[in-house]
């Protein structure tokens, strides 16, 4: 009897994906499996978090000059204010160090980079409502699907390179596999839940033993930022439950979900390195492209009917196209175009046009001669 009660109130009642278990008996084998929390090893986790934190800290004051405002650290994370120009140097320490550190571990632990911004006479506490709105994603995101396309073993390095189809993405991962032991892989950390195999504990696979069109389920990595230029945006951090949608400032109420941490480097840089290195798009044209393009996208999507918003989508792609074609013209000009109508729905490009010309404009008004 007693047996039974610890099963039914402990041993049972422990949350496992529905994909990892068809009965009772998988949860048990599940169970044992896993490394449970003792004090040690809760201590031993929190111990190693808190020096990958502050290892992170300790970088990003060389970069600043230590103009920086630590401002907490703890089992959860770290949040710091640096300056403007500093902060996507800041933004790609933090994504760097933690791909680095977490990849065994990436499709059970999920790291999620926020940022905020806001000007020097802005209220802190708001800014602090507004970041505990903005972690809220964290708990409430749902699960996401992914399909491998391409899996590589570096065996001199014990790596593997995965890549992954997420919608019309790309991602990529470089997981390392070794340990202490020259000669031993890890054969504990690097495992995912591949949904394509049969339900049950076998659908719990060593990244090792993927193959390409397999499908796994993850709780994705994620970034997500906003410019606070007033005190009530913060209102609009709420994400649905379901999509892990938020509003938008362009796409409005359908809004878009956090980005996945591995699209950051991507949305921080493209305008230096595309816009402006390679398409010569000075400041001033910037601001005149993108206020076409949203003007179209308000009265021909955003603003109309939702009969009328599949064949608006179509005509301002079309219309957006051929604006990219009077000013990123040429051969040599055509994947920058693909790129940018790619961005277009689910809101990187006009993110990534915000960042550059409002957190990163010192840096990013350069002329296009």
């Amino acid at each position: 009897e007693k047996a039974r009660k610890l099963l039914e109130e402990f041993l049972l009642r422990e949350e496992v994906p529905d994909t990892l278990s068809r009965h009772d008996g998988d949860k048990l084998a599940i169970f044992g499996m896993r490394k449970h929390a003792s004090p040690g090893r809760l201590f031993r986790v929190w111990d190693d978090l808190r020096q990958l934190w502050k290892n992170i800290l300790k970088e990003i004051g060389g970069l600043t000059d230590n103009y920086t405002v630590p401002l907490s650290l703890d089992a959860q994370g770290f949040r710091v204010i640096v300056a403007a120009e500093d902060a996507q140097d800041v933004l790609i320490c933090i994504h760097n160090k933690i791909q680095k550190r977490l990849n065994k571990v990436r499709a059970s632990f999920n790291p999620h980079v926020s940022a905020l911004v806001f000007k020097d006479k802005f209220p802190l506490y708001i800014a602090f409502d507004a970041m505990r709105r903005m972690e809220k994603r964290i708990t409430e995101l749902p699960t996401q699907e992914w399909i491998l396309i391409k899996k590589v073993i570096v065996d001199k390095e014990k790596e593997v390179c995965l890549t992954w189809k997420k919608s019309d993405w790309e991602l990529k991962w470089a997981v390392n596999i070794g340990t202490g032991d020259p000669e031993q892989e890890d054969l504990w950390y690097p495992h995912v839940i591949c949904t394509s195999r049969d339900k049950g504990p076998g659908c719990l696979v060593h990244i090792k033993d993927l193959k390409e069109k397999d499908t796994i389920q993850i709780r994705p990595a994620t970034f997500d930022f906003m410019v606070l230029e007033g005190t009530t945006r913060r209102y609009q951090l709420a994400y649905d439950k379901d999509t892990g949608c938020r509003y938008h400032f362009i796409l409005g109420e359908t809004g878009r979900p956090p980005y996945l941490l591995e699209q950051m480097p991507n949305i921080l840089s493209f305008v230096a390195e595309k816009l402006v290195k390679l398409g010569k798009w000075d400041s001033t044209r910037r601001k005149m492209i993108f206020g076409q393009i949203v003007e179209y996208y308000e009265k021909w999507v955003r603003d109309v009917p939702e009969s009328l918003q599949v064949e608006g989508r179509k005509a301002w792609h079309s219309q957006v196209n051929t604006i990219l074609l009077r000013y990123l013209s040429g051969d040599t000009n055509q994947e920058i175009r693909e790129e940018i109508l790619n961005m277009l729905d689910d809101g990187r490009f006009f993110d990534a046009i915000d960042w550059a010309d409002f957190v990163e404009k010192s840096q990013n008004n350069v002329t296009g001669d």
